[in-house]
C-alpha cells in the first residue's frame, strides 16, 4: 500500500496486491468515501511508492514483477471530478532490477526516485520531470551509495535538496 495526500480532504491509496489506485475523500470529520479503483499496471508488482505533486496529480513508482528484469516503472495519475483517477503511459526509469523504489517531489513538475540497483546492490537515484500530457522524462541515474544498500527512504528538504536514508 502507498498513500499520498492531495489536499486537506483528498488522498490516493495505491494497492500493491492488485496494482490499482483510488481517490479517497474525507468529509464531516470522520467519514471517508472512495472513488473507483483503477488499474495502473497489468500484472504483478513487488514494490510501490507514491507522491502527490499537486492537488490533481500523483506519480507512482513501482517494481515490475512481470519479466525477468524486475524493471522500475513510473506513471502519472490525474485526479478529476474530486474522486476519479486516470493513468497515462508507464515509463521505465531503470531497465535493470530496481529494488524498493521510493519517490519524493521537489516541485509540481519534478520528482526524485531512489532505488537499489539489483545488479550492483548500490543505492541509485534519478530525477524525473513531469511533462505536459502526463509523460515522464528521466535524467541521468546517479549512485548515492557505492556499497550494498538496503531499507531506503527519501524525502524533500527543499525544492533543490533531498535526504535519502538507507542501511549500508
Amino acid at each position: 500500500m502507498s498513500v499520498a495526500a492531495l489536499d486537506s480532504t483528498h488522498f490516493i491509496v495505491a494497492d500493491i496486491t492488485i496494482a490499482k489506485a483510488r481517490v479517497g475523500t474525507v468529509s464531516g470529520g470522520n467519514s471517508i468515501s472512495y472513488g473507483t479503483a483503477v488499474s495502473f499496471h497489468t500484472g504483478a508488482i513487488v514494490s510501490l511508492d507514491s507522491v502527490a505533486i499537486d492537488s490533481t496529480h500523483v506519480v507512482l513508482v513501482y517494481q515490475n514483477n512481470n519479466n525477468p528484469n524486475l524493471e522500475g516503472f513510473g506513471i502519472v495519475g490525474t485526479i478529476s471530478g474530486g474522486n476519479t483517477i486516470s493513468f497515462g503511459t508507464e515509463y521505465t526509469f531503470f531497465s535493470g532490477t530496481a529494488n524498493s523504489p521510493k519517490i519524493t517531489k521537489l516541485d509540481s513538475t519534478t520528482v526524485v526516485i531512489a532505488y537499489v540497483d539489483g545488479t550492483t546492490n548500490f543505492g541509485s537515484a534519478v530525477i524525473a520531470n513531469v511533462l505536459t500530457g502526463n509523460s515522464l522524462s528521466f535524467g541521468t541515474t546517479m549512485t548515492f551509495n557505492g556499497a550494498t544498500t538496503a531499507s531506503i527512504d527519501i524525502t524533500e528538504l527543499s525544492s533543490t535538496k533531498i535526504f535519502i536514508a538507507y542501511k549500508n
